[in-house]
């Protein structure tokens, strides 16, 4: 009779909060959306195939890393590692394109 295997997670390093870019009182315009949208498209665009299966799992197929390392045959810590970074590499991109 086997028992469950019970597996800890490791611990998270802090928790990065996203930051807009400061907008004036009029708000953003039509204008602004389409420049980030395509901004943002160019940044996928980047990404290798094993980076936007990823991603689209996390956000889109909202699966937890475990799920999506299983899915993958790869380790917990391989997927979250893999996801930070690609979500750094859009943040930078981003940040290049709206200082």
């Amino acid at each position: 009779m086997g028992g469950a295997v019970t597996r800890s997670r490791p611990p998270r390093g802090p928790r990065i909060e996203p930051s807009l870019p400061a907008i004036g009182r009029e708000g953003p315009t039509p204008g602004d959306d389409a420049a980030r949208i395509t901004a943002l498209y160019s940044s996928l665009g980047r990404l290798n195939p094993e980076e936007v299966q990823v991603l689209y799992l996390r956000f889109w197929g909202q699966l937890e890393i475990e799920e999506i390392a299983s899915c993958l045959s790869k380790t917990w810590s391989y997927v979250d590692q893999l996801l930070e970074n690609l979500l750094r590499k859009l943040r930078a991109d981003l940040k290049t394109s709206f200082p």
